[in-house]
């Protein structure tokens, strides 16, 4: 008897042994043990090992973790793998938030909307024929950044070194650079401990200070004398039209603030 003929005997035994809805149990190796429990697991094939101790287990059709009407694998450790008898496949875990499905050509990673664990690591490239929908809405890059500014916090080219950003401190500085991001909907470069997300377009919030002149949706902003702060841009008037200090605008207010400092949404546009 051939392997093939000896896999279709062990299911064949399987089946003629569950239709009776009775208890049964067959030895097909020294480490293989064969069971059959009715209603609720219909298919119960444990792999023992020499002290007979069950390491893992192939089911189907029985009350587990991700429900009923189901086949998958469990290695007695918590770890499942398995899907659905329906349309879709789902992969799951013991914790619901770790289920993965396949449906019309359609992939869902978790459960949880409010879940930002990363989900999916791709060693390679992508090549996206669609669109990439994100969350949140501005774009950032890693930068490497002295002083660890805080989210919200408006960053300058810094004159230290090479390719470093700093929290602002002067006002109507042209050397802006951007604002540090606590969500960006997409970030470019990597991760590193002195580096911090710097956001360059989109929508961000932002630290702002009021005090010397009150901020409505629509202005301009740009550094302040304040930490990492930036403030609303007042005009120059050159050959009698009102102008905005070229190189110094952060972005637009999206939300007004009438006094004192605090933080608000920008609609960022570096010129």
């Amino acid at each position: 008897m051939n392997k093939l003929s000896k896999v279709l005997a062990v299911v064949l035994f399987a089946a003629i042994s569950t239709s009776a809805f009775a208890q049964t149990a067959s030895t097909l190796t020294p480490y293989t043990e064969l069971k059959g429990t009715a209603p609720s697991t219909p298919l119960n094939l444990s792999f023992v090992d020499s002290t007979n101790v069950t390491k893992g287990t192939l089911y189907y059709n029985g009350a587990g973790p991700a429900g009923t009407r189901y086949f998958g694998f469990y290695n007695h450790g918590g770890d499942f793998l398995g899907f659905y008898s329906s349309t879709p496949i789902i992969f799951f875990s013991p914790q619901s938030a770790n289920t993965m499905t396949i449906s019309n050509g359609g992939v869902t990673i978790g459960t949880n909307p409010a879940d930002t664990t990363t989900r999916l690591t791709v060693n390679g490239a992508i090549d996206v024929k669609g669109n990439i929908a994100a969350k949140y809405q501005d774009v950032a890059e890693w930068v490497p950044a002295f002083g660890h500014p805080q989210p919200g916090t408006v960053v300058v080219l810094s004159q230290e070194a090479n390719n470093h950003v700093a929290a602002s401190n002067t006002a109507y500085d042209t050397r802006v650079a951007g604002v540090v991001s606590s969500d960006p909907g997409v970030i470019l470069g990597e991760e590193a401990e002195n580096k911090v997300k710097v956001a360059t377009t989109g929508r961000v919030r932002v630290k702002v200070d009021a005090t010397a002149s009150p901020i409505k949706i629509g202005d301009l902003l740009v550094t302040s004398d304040k930490p990492g702060v930036a403030m609303k841009s007042l005009p120059v008037e050159v050959a009698g039209i009102k102008m905005h200090r070229p190189g110094t605008v952060v972005g637009k207010a999206l939300e007004p603030l009438a006094s004192g400092t605090g933080e608000i949404l920008v609609l960022l546009s570096l010129q």
